[in-house]
């Protein structure tokens, strides 16, 4: 049986983590895995891994953590169209982006951009 995703999914392009203080944990990143981190004009601290980023920001109020894994795919369309077959309804996101809903995912959100190769 064929799953949602086949060949839809291209790569992991980003971890979104709630940090107390995001520029020491990149400076952790940095220093003890020779990462490069950069500041994002929201203020907060992009660690570059390989071809994905981690995105470190503020917590706030907010519990530290795991906050949302973005995905990139180059087929959109295609990929809703298989969860939909599954019975996962996206919820639409920013244009070219589709959420998915939390219940599916272990409650991390679950964002899928797409990207042409």
């Amino acid at each position: 049986m064929a799953k949602a995703t086949d060949k839809s999914l291209v790569r992991l392009e980003q971890v979104e983590v709630a940090a107390a203080a995001p520029a020491a944990v990149a400076a952790t990143y940095n220093r003890n895995f020779g990462f490069q981190a950069r500041e994002a004009e929201d203020g907060a601290m992009i660690v570059q891994v390989g071809g994905a980023e981690i995105r470190l920001r503020p917590a706030g109020a907010e519990r530290e953590g795991l906050s949302a894994i973005q995905l990139a795919t180059d087929d959109l369309r295609g990929l809703i169209e298989g969860l939909r077959r599954a019975g996962i309804e996206p919820e639409a996101a920013d244009a070219g982006a589709i959420r998915i809903p939390p219940r599916f995912t272990g409650n991390v959100p679950l964002i899928v951009v797409e990207r042409k190769a």
